[in-house]
């Protein structure tokens, strides 16, 4: 009898151990969930939405326009938000992360569409990154994106604010920015003639309208996106109006002219060649409705063959780049278009020589290796030659027969408003 009782007294006891136990573990527990949950609320991204209207586009920042993560441990943040073009009119934006601050630099971002395509994808950078370049919304459409940050628990403090900007608002023109982002001199650095390796920034020349700036040798800040081309700006003319050649180049190659008739010095002139109908073509097939936003100006032809030497004719563009003496005036036919060719007088200034390659200026692409028509007349004896740009940056002379490729040069309104810093990674733009 003794014994139950003192056996029952173990039993309450091992009994109120456990009750004791559970508590504490039930405390331990709420304690440890509490402080996650206290972790995980510092960690976690802003969830109001808040709307903001720019100008006529309305911004919905579904998971809030705010990064603000201090020591994040998930593998990914996502943050969603949509742009609604209220108006009836075409709206052109761009979308960024600005004031970003980071303590890793291994954090990933991405940005995706509405239907999870990838816009963009790389390393999230101090200061500002642009996530979509300029991009057009239709009247009374909603844009949604995505922003994804590939975080891989880096445990990195991450602060930054996503910024749409209308675009449509800015009143900033081509050649305001290209003003602005770049340097100009009186001269050039190197001698005329002799080609030019180094970055010699905007000079200050004459042309037939006034004060021409031209780019010179390898800059970085001349860069042109339209549609999906990519140009290189060649110059703001003297009247303020903006002319940029083509990156890359048609892709089938043409004869210049097919000099039916022999020895006619009228063949070399733009305007009768055969070049022309297809730059025509080619802007409208492929700048579409940036098309209004080009102007005509003046592409120069030289078809004056006065100076004979050992019964070959030779003509005044050829004693000028012979002798290392480039004009941007023209003292012979002007023809008037929103498209052309880059003039051999254009490439000697930019940076390029005759019979010298050059690979480390603009008009210089190693994706080129064919040679492109300019609009220079070289000479007549059998046949009549011009001059062409080599793949490898030199000027050349060929055949008018020969087939070659073209690089279209395109004119652009002084008033046309652009964005961008003018480099590769952000041309400008313009925006329409």
């Amino acid at each position: 009898m003794q014994n139950s009782k003192k056996n029952t007294r173990i039993d309450a006891y091992h009994f109120v151990l456990i009750i004791i136990t559970l508590v504490f573990l039930v405390f331990m527990f709420s304690g440890i969930t509490l402080s996650k949950m206290d972790t995980n609320k510092k960690e976690n991204k802003q969830v109001d939405a808040i709307v903001f209207n720019v100008g006529d586009l309305a911004i919905n920042y579904i998971d809030g326009n705010k990064i603000d993560l201090e020591y994040p441990n998930q593998k990914e943040y996502k943050y969603n938000f949509s742009i609604t073009n209220t108006s009836s009119n075409k709206i052109y934006y761009t979308v960024y992360l600005k004031d970003t601050k980071i303590t890793n630099n291994n954090i990933k971002i991405k940005l995706l569409n509405s239907e999870k395509k990838e816009i963009y994808h790389d390393k999230l950078i101090p200061g500002e990154n642009l996530l979509n370049s300029v991009t057009l919304i239709e009247p009374n459409t909603t844009d949604r994106y995505t922003i994804v940050l590939e975080n891989k628990k880096n445990r990195s403090k991450i602060n930054s604010i996503i910024t749409i900007e209308n675009e449509s608002l800015n009143k900033n023109t081509l050649q305001d920015l290209i003003l602005k982002d770049n340097i100009f001199n009186i001269s050039s650095k190197t001698k005329i003639g002799d080609i030019a390796i180094e970055d010699e920034g905007l000079i200050k020349e004459s042309d037939d309208y006034g004060t021409t700036y031209y780019f010179r040798g390898n800059v970085q800040k001349n860069y042109l996106k339209i549609q999906d081309r990519i140009f290189r700006i060649i110059r703001i003319n003297g009247d303020g109006t903006i002319r940029a050649i083509l990156e890359d180049y048609i892709p089938e190659e043409y004869q210049f002219n097919t000099n039916e008739v022999e020895n006619d010095n009228n063949l070399v002139i733009l305007e009768k060649s055969n070049i022309i109908n297809i730059l025509n073509n080619w802007i409208t097939n492929n700048i579409g409705t940036y098309e209004d936003l080009l102007v005509a100006s003046s592409f120069c032809s030289d078809p004056n063959f006065d100076t004979i030497k050992d019964n070959v004719k030779y003509s005044k563009t050829y004693e000028r780049i012979n002798n290392n003496n480039p004009t941007f005036k023209c003292f012979s036919n002007t023809y008037l278009s929103k498209v052309g060719l880059i003039s051999p007088d254009e490439v000697i200034l930019a940076g390029g020589s005759i019979n010298n390659d050059n690979d480390k200026y603009y008009l210089y692409n190693s994706k080129l290796s064919f040679d492109s028509w300019t609009t220079g007349s070289f000479s007549i004896d059998s046949t009549i030659n011009m001059y062409s740009l080599t793949g490898n940056g030199s000027l050349i002379k060929s055949d008018i027969k020969s087939l070659l490729h073209i690089r279209p040069v395109i004119n652009i309104s002084s008033s046309a408003i652009a964005k961008g810093e003018g480099t590769k990674d952000n041309p400008y733009i313009l925006v329409k």
